[in-house]
């Protein structure tokens, strides 16, 4: 997985589902989840994401670490 999906998207009545050329970035209940799968890297969502939730997996802090789980289950 290229970019991870946090906890700011929590409630965000915002998605960047349409901005990924992959379809990787799918809406739940209460946030949007990136496929591992399905990411690419090109990264296109990182800026688009108007609540900043869309971090690198390498960039992610120790405290975020657990949503690389979070967003693979969703797909699971």
């Amino acid at each position: 997985m290229a970019t991870v999906i946090t906890d700011a998207c929590i409630m965000s009545l915002k998605c960047t589902e349409d901005v990924c050329p992959y379809d990787a970035i799918h809406a739940g209940d209460t946030m949007a989840y990136i496929d591992p799968k399905r990411c690419e890297d090109c990264y296109d969502c990182l800026d688009a994401c108007p609540v900043n939730a869309i971090i690198k997996e390498e960039d992610l802090p120790e405290n975020k670490k657990k949503f690389l789980k979070i967003n693979a289950d969703f797909f699971a």
